[in-house]
């Protein structure tokens, strides 16, 4: 029988930030409930909860490139060497997020996303997988530099407009869409501030 070949140093670095950020959200949101019982309202309030730390790390993972590149900040630089891992806390907190979805569709089956949210929010967890897949190695090496670019930039760019995408006409409106979606916003336009930069003879 074939013996599995034993993981690389990186890869094994990736399954412990991975599990150990899922395990600790997961582990959060049940003393919760254990707390405050299991309801829809108790896992609502969780899910606003890990849908939080999901946003500050996707603005973070946003943030990390053009920060090292448009300042000469040392811990700057320091993120970016890191940025693949804070990149997997974010993939943990979303599988997470995505079995306290599956918790409350359980507790409430009635509960109804709508087409369109169904439809990004698929969309948004198949490229995390994807860009997760693909921080390992093997699966980096196999699709190559260029390919992973590419994935990777849509990727950041498909999560991001799940996030800042108006649910309805009023929140186009309302001032507090416009506080909450502005790190996002204000992340993208640094990254493109850094590519020109970047793209500028020296």
């Amino acid at each position: 029988m074939a013996r599995l070949a034993p993981l690389s140093a990186s890869s094994r670095k990736n399954w412990i930030v991975f599990s150990s950020v899922a395990g600790l959200t997961l582990a959060a949101a049940g003393t919760y409930f254990a707390a405050a019982g299991l309801s829809d309202e108790s896992v609502r309030s969780v899910l606003r909860h890990s849908g939080r730390v999901a946003y500050a790390l996707f603005v973070l993972v946003l943030l990390i490139r053009p920060l090292q590149q448009l300042t000469a900040w040392r811990w700057a630089a320091s993120l970016r060497r890191n940025r693949r891992y804070v990149g997997i806390a974010f993939a943990a907190v979303m599988a997470a997020h995505l079995v306290l979805i599956a918790t409350r569709v359980h507790q409430t089956p009635d509960v109804s996303f709508g087409l369109t949210g169904l439809v990004f929010g698929a969309g948004a967890y198949a490229m995390t997988a994807l860009m997760f897949i693909t921080s390992f190695d093997g699966p980096a090496r196999a699709l190559g530099p260029k390919a992973w670019k590419r994935l990777h930039r849509l990727g950041l760019l498909w999560i991001g407009f799940v996030f800042v995408r108006p649910l309805s006409l009023a929140d186009l409106s309302d001032p507090e869409y416009y506080k909450i979606t502005a790190p996002v916003i204000v992340a993208l336009l640094m990254r493109g501030a850094a590519w020109i930069k970047m793209r500028r003879p020296a």
